[in-house]
């Protein structure tokens, strides 16, 4: 038992930007839920603080009730962990279940550690970075040096690590009560747990497949006619398939409304992909609205590896197959089609082929002549408040505040895309 538990982000949760713009990594989808179900379920704890971002700290406050935020108010001793740890490594559950003291790293990279709270009292925690920074030089412990895989670093280890948990998360949910009768099997795996208020509209013509992994179905989802799921794949909760084709290592977030094909990719709550278009091995943030289809390239016609800005740098990520970033509350036109390794940031508009990276808060139209105009924030919030009323949700004024301060974080961003002010004529 970990009575106190202490997670801090580090640098290394920019290169998930736009997605982390917007939220923690705790709030993060990770296969069958948000990162933070899954850490309670692999690391009992008492009490947990949190020490993130400070544009965040409002938010995170109002949309996790149960978790300190920048507090260090217990005694003895605590566990630190770094908000990407991989939850699915067993070394690093290991660690966590070890009783003595130490701190673990990848190379200078802190990944957990369990030491006294009395010496990190004292450290300033108004800035995380600087926290884990100060932790991760401690040398009165001993020093355990783990491999790499123990952290999740880049957008496509998250797809990756996020389709592997579906695995686990798997065997909590098959010794709860669900319906399996009478659905269409194309394996003789019968890894599908589906929630006895799911509604099938169709069970004739609907099918799934386990052979490569699970399939996990949440409450209240509907799943209407002509929809092919292959594991692992989960639903989220209240979530609408369209007659869509939904392919592995896929995870689909509550109260979202999702069509024609996806694979490889992760999707957070409240967004809309209604129609038909293709998703691959892309990253998709909350309350995002994709045209009908709106289509991503994720492989090179060269079938050569991508490269793509993480954080401030252009990086080699020697994968082939990589697709997109959409941070919260963007919206693409009609056929909108979306270069490989692209990302695009929180309230982006999208008209065209989007062939570059598109700063927070952008126009982006590339139909006739390229042309970045920069979204009024105004304007922004009050098409957030329009869409969530379209959900029976209200906006309030953390939402709004959230918006507001990552517009104005991002204004250099967008003078350096030279991005105008003005009106966006289509």
């Amino acid at each position: 038992m970990n009575d106190n538990l202490i997670l801090i982000e580090d640098k290394s949760i920019e290169n998930f930007e736009p997605i982390t713009s917007t939220r923690t990594s705790l709030e993060m989808q990770f296969g069958a839920g948000s990162f933070y179900e899954q850490l309670k379920k692999e690391v009992k704890f008492n009490n947990i603080s949190i020490f993130i971002r400070n544009h965040l700290k409002e938010t995170t406050k109002r949309r996790l009730k149960d978790v300190n935020i920048g507090k260090i108010d217990f005694e003895g001793n605590v566990t630190i962990i770094n908000a990407l740890i991989n939850l699915n490594n067993k070394n690093v559950i290991k660690l966590l279940n070890n009783k003595g003291k130490f701190i673990a790293k990848t190379g200078r990279q802190l990944i957990c550690a369990r030491i006294p709270s009395s010496i990190i009292k004292d450290i300033d925690n108004n800035n995380s970075y600087e926290f884990i920074s100060k932790i991760s030089k401690f040398k009165d412990y001993s020093i355990k040096q783990i491999d790499s895989n123990c952290l999740i670093k880049y957008p496509w280890d998250y797809i990756k690590e996020s389709g592997k948990s579906i695995n686990k998360q798997y065997e909590f949910f098959n010794q709860r009560s669900g319906n399996k009768k009478n659905i269409k099997l194309i394996s003789d795996s019968k890894k599908i747990w589906i929630s006895k208020s799911v509604t099938i509209v169709d069970k004739n013509k609907t099918y799934f497949d386990s052979s490569n992994g699970p399939v996990i179905i949440d409450r209240n989802a509907v799943i209407e006619p002509f929809t092919y799921i292959k594991g692992p794949v989960y639903i989220g909760k209240e979530s609408k398939i369209n007659g869509a084709r939904i392919y592995s290592n896929t995870s689909i977030g509550n109260n979202c409304n999702i069509g024609g094909e996806i694979q490889n990719s992760v999707i957070h709550e409240y967004t809309n992909k209604s129609h038909e278009g293709y998703l691959g091995h892309s990253i998709i943030g909350s309350w995002v609205n994709l045209g009908a289809r709106t289509t991503n390239s994720d492989l090179k016609n060269t079938y050569g590896k991508i490269k793509m800005n993480i954080g401030k740098k252009k990086i080699q990520t020697n994968q082939i197959k990589f697709g997109c970033m959409i941070g919260d509350n963007s919206k693409t036109a009609i056929g909108s089609l979306i270069f490989t390794g692209i990302r695009i940031g929180v309230c982006g508009q999208l008209f065209g082929h989007v062939t570059e990276d598109i700063p927070p808060f952008t126009f982006y139209n590339n139909t006739k002549k390229k042309t970045l105009i920069e979204y009024d924030i105004n304007k922004a919030i009050k098409t957030q408040a329009r869409m969530m009323k379209r959900r029976d949700i209200k906006q309030n004024k953390h939402d709004r505040e959230l918006l507001q301060e990552i517009y104005n974080n991002t204004i250099e961003q967008r003078k350096k895309n030279r991005v105008k002010v003005g009106n966006m004529k289509i």
